[in-house]
């Protein structure tokens, strides 16, 4: 797991739900906001091809 969502709390949130304990990253990251929002996330201005 190197990943959670905003605001999600790792223990009651995600490990509580799975039966085994994943690997764990040496620095948890919070994933991106726009994941979780209804807007559009409009991703092409962070891509560095255009």
């Amino acid at each position: 797991m190197v990943e959670t969502a905003p605001g999600a709390d790792i223990d009651k949130d995600n490990l509580s739900k799975i039966e085994s304990r994943p690997q764990m990253g040496k620095k948890m990251k919070e994933m991106d906001k726009r994941l979780f929002s209804k807007s559009a996330m409009r991703i092409i201005r962070d891509l560095e091809i255009f």
